[in-house]
């Protein structure tokens, strides 16, 4: 059963075609309506040193400060604002999973793009990362297995990972969808993601020490302009999969939202919000 961590510092207003900075408002407006009773906690702000773990110090200072570009490639104080509690929320998700062998929501998007030095693709500053360094060197961890079932490579990521300690990288196991698909069918992709699932069940470290990462890409969807894959009903039957192993075997699971681009003409994202809520519905429900 997911709880969630949210707080209205998470949301931005930026000109964007992206509406990641402003969707964590709107996808908790919306669960909220579907499950009143949903729980819900603050995020814990990342200061920057958090953040340094996974970027260049100096880009960090520079993306806060307003002098260097952020991921949508402005310099938007409000965007600059917000980053410190949505990648906050993230870690604080990540903490919480693993302190109570559980699964916890950060409804947040903007993370695999982001470089050790350098933004992109919608996308400043690496949560995932910040998250599975600050677990491991909190001790709270043993392995951290970063699931991304974006539509696109997870090429910040991979970034990140070539600039750490060696000895941190080899407890992080990073999946990406995006290396993969397209091509591939949807049944590929999705024994794709039991293959994932069952590698992260198996591997010798026990459960409870285990954290997974997983990054819900709504850019899946195969009417999505900037994806185009899966169904309604494969992303529910992808979502299931992950949830059905994560409770099975009792392993701690932060998610997340990530991409997600159909809009209407007047900037309202439903088939979006359908998404990410069916997600949801399969954590609440697995």
């Amino acid at each position: 059963m997911s709880q969630v961590v949210f707080d209205e510092r998470m949301v931005a207003a930026t000109r964007s075609f992206s509406p990641s900075s402003r969707k964590p408002g709107l996808v908790m407006q919306d669960w909220l309506q579907r499950w009143p009773g949903l729980y819900v906690v603050s995020p814990r702000m990342a200061a920057r040193k958090h953040l340094a773990l996974a970027h260049d110090p100096e880009y960090v200072d520079g993306v806060l400060d307003c002098s260097i570009e952020n991921g949508f490639g402005n310099l938007d104080a409000d965007v600059a604002r917000s980053l410190p509690w949505t990648v906050g929320a993230m870690a604080t998700a990540a903490v919480l999973a693993l302190k109570e062998t559980t699964t916890y929501c950060a409804p947040v998007s903007g993370f695999h793009h982001a470089h050790w030095s350098r933004g992109g693709g919608y996308c400043t500053f690496n949560g995932l990362m910040v998250a599975a360094l600050h677990v491991l060197q909190q001790g709270l961890a043993d392995q951290v297995w970063i699931l991304d079932c974006d539509f696109h490579y997870g090429d910040g990521t991979e970034d990140i990972m070539l600039r750490i300690d060696p000895a941190l990288r080899m407890r992080i196991h990073h999946r990406t969808a995006g290396a993969l698909f397209p091509p591939g069918s949807p049944e590929e992709f999705l024994h794709w993601v039991r293959d994932a699932m069952h590698e992260i069940k198996a591997s010798p470290v026990p459960h409870r020490r285990k954290l997974v990462l997983y990054q819900a890409g709504a850019d899946q969807h195969v009417n999505d302009p900037l994806g185009g894959l899966l169904t309604t009903g494969e992303l529910q039957r992808r979502d299931n999969i992950v949830f059905r192993y994560i409770n099975a075997y009792g392993i701690p699971c932060a998610w997340n939202l990530a991409g997600g681009y159909q809009q209407e003409p007047d900037g309202s994202i439903p088939k979006v919000l359908e998404i990410h809520r069916n997600t949801m519905n399969e954590s609440l429900s697995a």
